[in-house]
């Protein structure tokens, strides 16, 4: 999940000279033993020269001009679009180093490391000074795991220019996922010293001190409570955030998703612990009843965000107040005991909304106070959840997960507090702590908190249980059913949508539900629903929809390998349906492998419904028949209820 395409990497984007793609040209000269002969062979070797000039131009001219489309492509992160420049680049002159390293850094950047290395080895075989190209070539091996590999790369890079900022800062990443943390710092510090000198800051324990005896008095006065204890901090490194998060997330997992295997739980805990030693600064961990400061992750967040100079301490003290805010409530409200008896994912991600929605509220106050603008408050929030937006090291998926959960969680949580705040006072945030709500749609839904509940979770499961009436009776086939929230929306949408794109498809949307089956993991058949604000708002999310999809088909086709035969891709009609569509394709991504898929995708005033399939053939009428029924059972657990 956490893929940052070989290491921290700062923004580094291909970066050749003009003059370096044909530097070896070197000029052919003669000598002459004929006097009479000079004139015309000056001018014969003129008009040569004129003609090589010309040829040279005109050909350098149209590669760099594709090479240069390619990598404006590139700084916006458009990898598959600029892909298409550097290959055109290459038909032009197949030995262009500029196209071969550039097309080595988009090929990694999607994911395709082997391949990248295959251009990148081109490129050095041509020219093998190419320092940028080596420090490419580590980012696509420390992308496939081989990290001494990868050193040696970011280590050859410097050998050929040793003031060369990407490589010193790719190096350093290595060296911590290594472990090696005293050599790393010395790599990020060469890096500081190169590019950033007036953002070093030494984080120490008498700086931290001073910030937590400045902030104590303005916290408890914002909250309306007195801390019972002193709160304990203390300067760790990475991997020990890492392992104290581990421990916390793994337990949590296992009590939240009691169907979870222990290598699903240890996989998801180890995932969650990297992102926290690759990025998170500090946080009060519950569990632990202490706060945890990581100078080394504050000092790289820095660098990525590039604030002033001055503001460098007011984001560590926004950071320190929002944890701060975290040991208080703990010491009065027994945070530490009730995270462990959540039950689902969808209690966890609520009940976190309420905790770190309470920080935020309570440090936008403290923030107020001390004078911080609007803007400083926001990224320093930011900061403690690990969104550090389009400065962020991951890759774009990950990306936008981090800060689809920042917005939900945290700017969501901070408005249901609010909203809660505002109508009962210090009782109601009393009340959300000893017993919060259940779902993440009453948090994004303030006024529903107050409201009797439209439909329960029970009342969509059964809705959508009418799908075991085409569930073969063979036994092999596994039951799973639960709760969609925005973030599994929006992984759904990721490919081929804008950002604006996406928001707009999610801005209405509510709640979601799915029951799904599985057949040892090789087929799968599922439906899912989906409740909006309003009809128009499932309408925008159903044409997004389509439009992802289409779009996901369209850069199947372009995969070299990979052939996409479309079926259906239709409108249909059924009952009680305002409007349905089918989609029925066959992937074949191998000579010996073929994947089936069904979707059929409708709304039912301001619901939508998806049913599909995996592996497992559903004819049309079969399909039509259980989505009728599913809206039909749906309008009668409605029926007499205002929505």
């Amino acid at each position: 999940m956490w893929k940052s395409g070989g290491g921290m990497e700062m923004n580094e984007q291909p970066e050749i000279s003009q003059a370096e793609e044909f530097q070896d040209t070197e000029p052919v000269s003669g000598k002459f033993g004929k006097r009479k002969k000079i004139f015309v062979i000056t001018v014969a070797g003129c008009l040569a020269g004129l003609l090589a000039y010309l040829l040279i131009y005109f050909l350098g001219t149209g590669v760099n001009a594709y090479v240069r489309k390619g990598d404006e492509l590139l700084k916006e992160k458009r990898y598959r679009e600029a892909l298409t420049f550097y290959e055109n680049a290459l038909q032009k002159n197949p030995k262009s180093v500029k196209a071969l390293t550039s097309m080595g850094f988009a090929l990694d950047s999607l994911g395709q490391s082997e391949k990248a290395i295959e251009y990148l080895d081109r490129a050095l075989k041509i020219k093998p000074r190419l320092f940028r190209a080596w420090s490419y070539k580590g980012n696509a091996l420390y992308a496939m795991g081989d990290l001494e590999q990868a050193l040696q790369c970011y280590e050859e890079s410097l050998r050929l220019n040793p003031r060369y900022p990407g490589a010193w800062a790719n190096k350093a990443s290595v060296l911590r996922k290594l472990k090696r943390y005293e050599e790393a710092n010395v790599a990020f510090q060469r890096y500081i010293e190169l590019v950033a000198r007036k953002l070093k800051f030494t984080l120490t324990y008498e700086i931290v001190d001073q910030i937590i005896n400045r902030v104590i008095p303005l916290i408890e006065e914002a909250a309306g409570l007195r801390f019972k204890k002193k709160v304990v901090f203390r300067l760790v490194s990475p991997d020990y955030l890492g392992a104290v998060a581990e421990k916390r997330i793994s337990t949590q997992l296992k009590n939240a998703n009691p169907g979870f295997s222990q290598k699903q739980i240890d996989m998801q805990a180890k995932s969650f612990s990297e992102f926290y030693e690759e990025i998170i600064p500090e946080i009060y961990e519950f569990l632990e009843g202490e706060l945890f400061i990581v100078p080394d992750n504050f000092q790289r967040d820095i660098i990525l965000l590039k604030p002033e100079r001055e503001k460098i301490e007011t984001l560590l003290t926004i950071l320190l107040v929002h944890d701060l805010v975290h040991a208080l409530d703990d010491q009065h409200y027994a945070i530490s005991r009730r995270i462990l008896n959540l039950r689902s994912q969808d209690e966890m991600d609520a009940f976190e909304s309420i905790v770190e929605g309470h920080a935020l509220f309570i440090t936008r106050r403290v923030a107020e106070k001390l004078g911080f603008k609007e803007e400083d408050f926001l990224t320093g929030c930011k900061l403690s959840g690990g969104d550090l937006g389009k400065n962020s090291p991951f890759d774009y998926t990950a990306t936008q997960y981090i800060s689809t959960r920042f917005r939900q969680i945290y700017l969501g949580g901070e408005e249901f507090v609010k909203f809660v705040f505002e109508k009962e006072g210090k009782t109601g945030i009393s009340r959300l702590f000893s017993s919060p709500p259940f779902a993440m749609s009453v948090i994004l839904d303030p006024p529903s908190y107050y409201q009797k509940v439209l439909l329960t979770q029970e009342d969509y499961i059964g809705v959508l249980s009418v799908l075991e009436r085409i569930i073969p009776r063979d036994g092999e086939w596994q039951k799973r059913a639960g709760r969609l929230n925005e973030m599994d929306l929006r992984a759904g949408l990721s490919v081929g949508l804008s950002p604006e794109e996406i928001e707009d498809a999610l801005k209405g949307f509510k709640e979601g539900f799915t029951v799904s089956y599985l057949k040892k993991n090789v087929a799968m058949i599922s439906t899912s629903i989906f409740r909006f604000r309003e009809d128009r708002d499932a309408v925008s999310f159903l044409n997004a929809e389509e439009k992802s999809i289409r779009n996901k088909w369209e850069r199947l086709k372009s995969s070299p390998g990979v052939a996409v035969e479309v079926l259906q891709d239709k409108k249909i009609e059924i009952p009680l349906a305002d409007r349905a569509t089918v989609k029925e394709v066959i992937f074949t991504p191998g000579p010996a492998r073929t994947i089936y898929n069904l979707s059929i995708i409708a709304i039912y005033k301001n619901f939508l419904v998806e049913m599909g399939s995996v592996q497992y053939k559903i004819e049309n009428e079969s399909a039509i028949d259980l989505v009728s029924t599913l809206f039909r059972n749906l309008g009668a657990k409605l029926k007499g209820r205002t929505y």
